[in-house]
């Protein structure tokens, strides 16, 4: 069957704009500017473009005999079991109503892994999957600055100011969002070559100052741990005039904050040892995950085990200690905790613990669908960086800095499909023999690539 780049490149158009398209209205709820628009371009639009991918590679469908597709189908057929146990399975089946990725959504990702599987098998169609997927990267990293350099105000919730959680969420609204896809996508740009080595500089000075600009501990993390690999699997294809970009681009989000007044949260050096909450959240997960091991516990998940958590215990994790009285108060099953409290000044206040997600998605699987989810998700992702660090490098740079940055963030919708696209890359069988890194023999069709590989450079 002749190979064709129309398919694949429609799937990376869609991927381009589910990270990039938001509702542009004034707003109290996040949710109608930035997941609402997600959900319906993930069903409408990135839905049909993957199962089309599929389609045209349908040839290739004895190749999924292997591990990658039978870890995804035993996940999701674990997830349909717990969601089946559960009194409400269609909570499990869609997903908190804030987050909408729930097993359908799954099924979604899943399908995302066996496309970019299937069609990095095809060597005419690979600059077109890294060139796309760096367009989108720099789109993204612009979107950030814009928001950063105050040139540009995402519309909602206090728009004369920006979205106040989202300084520089850009596009995805909340800056750990911005600052996990960015770090997703960082190798992309570091290790791959454009037109020219300038052009190449000045991109990933681009894409770090943004990935820094999101003033996330987590998102850093997981940037340092992508670009350690891209260094040691890469070492000889990399000079020092590409450290020297990312350094720079290090000390110009530096110079932003300090310039234009930008707050950040870690002014107080001490402030970095802070656990953001995360401590509550994880411990009341581990407590819901021996309470339900198997098949985890009926959604929502986190906020029944922070019920049954003494009240206390959970106001002291949440920075509210020296109470006066405290009472809980009556919620139902699909409600938050809420908490009555008097402080030690007298002064009175109801306190919620709103979080619906653990901030650790493989404590998250294992939470909400139980221990075997987790640890076949966590068999998904390591065998996608086992297989795919050899040859293809680049990408599996980003999926190990999406790796580290799951230990702190949830996995969330406004980029998940991009990440998962990119570990079914990573798990292509082909990944195992090593690529050239020329340009494929078959011309891709559309104007002349300004992106080209770097040489002798493993993608």
């Amino acid at each position: 069957m002749r190979t064709t780049p129309s398919a694949i490149n429609l799937l990376l158009v869609a991927l381009a704009g589910l990270v990039l398209i938001i509702n542009p209205v004034i707003t109290l709820n996040f949710d109608e500017i930035f997941l609402h628009p997600k959900v319906l371009w993930t069903y409408a639009v990135l839905l049909p473009c993957t199962l089309l991918v599929l389609w045209e590679h349908r040839t290739s469908w004895s190749t999924l005999r292997g591990w990658p597709a039978a870890t995804a189908t035993a996940l999701l057929c674990w997830m349909l079991s717990a969601a089946l146990t559960h009194p409400q399975p269609g909570l499990n089946f869609w997903g908190a109503s804030d987050r909408a990725d729930g097993v359908l959504m799954h099924v979604i990702y899943a399908l995302l892994l066996l496309s970019g599987l299937l069609a990095w098998q095809k060597e005419a169609l690979r600059q077109n999957i890294i060139r796309g997927l760096q367009v989108t990267t720099l789109l993204l990293a612009l979107s950030s600055l814009a928001q950063q350099l105050h040139l540009w105000l995402v519309p909602g919730a206090g728009s004369t100011q920006g979205v106040s959680a989202s300084l520089a969420g850009g596009t995805l609204g909340n800056q750990g969002y911005m600052g996990g896809a960015l770090a997703l996508l960082l190798p992309l740009i570091v290790g791959h070559r454009f037109h020219s080595d300038r052009l190449t500089r000045c991109v990933t000075v681009i894409t770090t100052w943004a990935v820094t600009g999101t003033d996330t501990r987590g998102v850093w993390l997981a940037a340092l741990a992508g670009l350690a690999c891209l260094w040691v699997w890469q070492r000889t294809q990399l000079t020092w005039k590409t450290w020297s970009a990312v350094s720079t681009g290090i000390l110009l989000s530096v110079l932003t904050t300090l310039v234009l007044g930008n707050q950040s949260r870690f002014d107080d050096p001490a402030l970095l040892g802070q656990g953001s909450g995360r401590a509550l959240l994880w411990t009341s997960a581990l407590d819901g995950i021996r309470a339900a091991p198997v098949f985890g516990g009926p959604p929502p998940a986190l906020w029944n085990a922070l019920a049954q958590r003494p009240p206390e215990n959970v106001l002291a994790e949440m920075g509210e200690s020296n109470l006066q009285s405290l009472e809980p108060l009556p919620r139902l099953a699909h409600q938050p905790p809420r908490y009555r409290i008097r402080r030690a000044d007298g002064q009175g206040a109801i306190v919620t613990a709103s979080i619906n997600k653990v901030h650790n998605e493989y404590l998250d699987y294992a939470l909400t669908y139980g221990v075997p989810a987790a640890l076949l998700f966590l068999g998904l992702i390591g065998g996608c960086i086992g297989t795919g660090r050899r040859a293809a490098t680049v990408v599996t740079a980003g999926v190990v800095a999406y790796a580290v940055y799951l230990l702190t963030w949830p996995e969330v919708i406004r980029f998940a499909p991009l990440a998962w696209f990119m570990m079914g890359i990573a798990a292509s069988p082909l990944s195992t023999r090593k690529l050239s890194g020329k340009p494929a023999s078959v011309r891709p069709a559309g104007p002349r690539s300004l992106l080209r590989p770097r040489p002798q450079c493993r993608v």
